[in-house]
């Protein structure tokens, strides 16, 4: 983990049209690193280490290829998303001033936050 990590305005888009190839993609390689048993029928994992590591690689590259980083102001609400090659950046203002800071923030977070104020 670096200081790019957990960041709570940052996020990642996925579009809509790439999302049934992504689990598609992502399907086909968890299958690629299983491997069919034929004496029991049943799927085993193989190789561990090798079969961890190369899911790790292909995982990051998977990532890399699918997802965009979409950054949030926190003062003024503006997003940031970069363009489909990665070498330019666009910026979207908040129609309105109301408009929360905190767009990007995890989910996962504010139910874990909620639970320990309870």
């Amino acid at each position: 983990m670096d200081q790019t990590d957990r960041l709570s305005y940052k996020a990642y888009l996925l579009p809509d049209q790439d999302t049934s190839i992504f689990l598609e993609r992502l399907e086909t390689l968890l299958d690629s690193l299983v491997g069919l048993d034929g004496a029991r029928g049943a799927n085993v994992m193989v190789q561990i280490v090798p079969t961890r590591n190369r899911l790790q690689r292909e995982s990051t590259r998977l990532w890399g290829e699918s997802f965009r980083s979409v950054y949030q102001c926190a003062e003024c609400g503006r997003l940031n998303v970069e363009s489909l090659d990665g070498q330019r950046d666009y910026w979207f203002l908040p129609e309105d001033e109301a408009t929360p800071t905190n767009l990007l923030e995890s989910t996962f977070t504010q139910r874990r936050v909620g639970r320990e104020t309870d």
